[in-house]
């Protein structure tokens, strides 16, 4: 029984009463906890802004505010990260099989395609220099190659790492985005700072390995069910990634080596160009193609996804439906091989 109180208190007794049988959020907790995470992410933000300097530029160019929150991970990796990951409604295993199965009417014309140009390019070049060659191919995992852009450069990818393979070349096959939408960690440390002048890049590049060039297998197709994940496309570093294909390619020991560069578009991140100004991303990639073509030891090529990207690459060509793949795209895969430029020492290019 409640203990008596006089009636200058019963109601300041019964307010209380009554608060202590509130719920959390409403005693104020919730505003509490986040005045309180605000201060820990504040605190956070301090501590890095001690650890992790910005990155400089060694010519007073392009940039990345930091490098730390960079990853590079398997395919593998990325789809343990998402399981169970669920592509409409289904796991992703099985939309795969299913989308394998679909795709089966487009790989005809294309399989026969592929024979053809293989005896053509094992005449001109020999089977030696075939061994002797390495290719990667990377493929721009933006935003806007959501829906068939995907599905077509999925399709793309397995036909000429089939073909590759069925010629003795070594293959690699690499994917590149952003771990999220307009920046990210590297973002808010750079608001966090204060928000200095012409910050670099400023998004957390999510770089994958779907099949590494020191593997036997036959094929990559099951490995590249990772481009299905829902939120994997996103922003698309187009000039650090290729930086990062040709250093992987400098350490493997074959002597010719070339790299497509499969993208349906210019590089963008809206919080990088906002920041830096709208052609920061595009002149890093002609800076870095430049640099690429200035050594010569490594051919690269653009497959364009519904885009042509013949004012970028030497080589390149256009894909944009399931007909193309047994046309532009074996054509380019063929003058890639043959192509004698990465035999070259330097200034193999014109």
């Amino acid at each position: 029984m409640p203990p008596r109180v006089s009636s200058g208190r019963e109601a300041a007794y019964r307010g209380k009463q009554a608060e202590m049988q509130r719920k959390p959020w409403q005693k104020g907790v919730l505003s509490h906890n986040v005045d309180a995470m605000r201060n820990l992410l504040k605190a956070i933000g301090h501590f890095l802004s001690r650890q992790s300097p910005p990155e400089k530029p060694a010519d007073g160019g392009y940039r990345a505010y930091t490098k730390r929150f960079d990853r590079i991970v398997t395919s593998e990796a990325l789809i343990r990260e998402h399981d169970p990951a669920l592509v409409d409604g289904k796991p992703l295993r099985e939309f795969y099989k299913e989308f394998r199965a679909f795709t089966q009417s487009w790989r005809m014309q294309a399989d026969i395609a592929a024979l053809e140009a293989g005896a053509r390019v094992k005449t001109k070049i020999g089977e030696g220099r075939l061994k002797d060659t390495v290719v990667s191919l990377l493929i721009d995992h933006s935003g806007s190659m959501r829906g068939q852009k995907t599905l077509l450069t999925m399709e793309a990818v397995s036909i000429a790492t089939e073909l590759l393979v069925n010629l003795g070349v070594k293959v690699e096959v690499l994917g590149f985005t952003t771990s999220s939408w307009q920046g990210g960690t590297s973002r808010w440390l750079w608001l966090n700072r204060g928000k200095p002048p012409c910050p670099g890049r400023l998004c957390d590049l999510l770089h994958i390995i779907y099949r590494e060039a020191s593997e036997t297998f036959p094929g990559s197709a099951q490995n590249l069910s990772a481009m299905l994940l829902p939120d994997l496309l996103k922003e698309n570093v187009d000039g650090e990634a290729i930086e990062w294909a040709v250093e992987r390619l400098r350490m493997r020991p074959e002597t010719r080596k070339k790299l497509i560069v499969l993208s349906d578009g210019a590089p963008v991140d809206d919080s990088t160009l906002h920041a830096n100004g709208d052609g920061y991303l595009m002149r890093h990639l002609v800076q870095v193609l430049a640099e690429v073509k200035a050594a010569g030891d490594i051919a690269v090529a653009g497959l364009g996804i519904c885009y042509a990207s013949e004012g970028l690459y030497r080589l390149s060509a256009e894909i944009t439906t399931p007909g193309d793949l047994r046309g532009p795209l074996i054509d380019l895969l063929e003058k890639v091989l043959v192509d004698a430029d990465s035999d070259q020492p330097q200034g193999v290019y014109h």
